[in-house]
């Protein structure tokens, strides 16, 4: 029920917001969604004192270096930002935490190009090449 609930607020949030209840099947599923949707991956982890931010282009999309300039921004007084064409992470403290996640993914709304090489990404950062579609006959 914890989990429905997350899962619908998530829709209406556009970013999945993990407590320590939730299973990790629940991470999945919302990135399964993301990726369906042709949307970026978004989470945000909470914890007493601040949040684990998470966010990803589409995962055969970079983000540009305009996007990278404002989420440099957006985080710029935040802990432990990481900032790359494939992804970001930070430690958002949690008093803030939704305003921060919104202006970020307002940022992404329809600037976001196509990877010369395409990749997937994974949550834990690990990249691998998708797989190969069949060839028509």
């Amino acid at each position: 029920m914890v989990e429905q609930t997350a899962l619908d607020q998530a829709i209406s949030d556009g970013w999945l917001t993990l407590t320590a209840e939730m299973r990790d099947l629940l991470v999945t599923h919302w990135q399964r969604q993301c990726a369906s949707a042709g949307r970026p991956f978004a989470v945000l982890r909470l914890d007493p004192r601040q949040a684990s931010l998470w966010l990803f282009p589409n995962a055969d999309a970079v983000w540009t270096e305009q996007e990278l300039t404002f989420f440099h921004n957006v985080l710029a007084n935040e802990k432990g930002v990481v900032l790359s064409p494939l992804g970001i992470r930070a430690f958002v403290s949690s008093s803030h935490e939704s305003i921060v996640m919104n202006r970020l993914l307002g940022a992404t709304s329809g600037t976001i190009y196509r990877a010369s090489n395409p990749r997937v990404v994974s949550l834990v950062g690990r990249i691998r090449k998708p797989a190969a579609k069949p060839k028509p006959v």
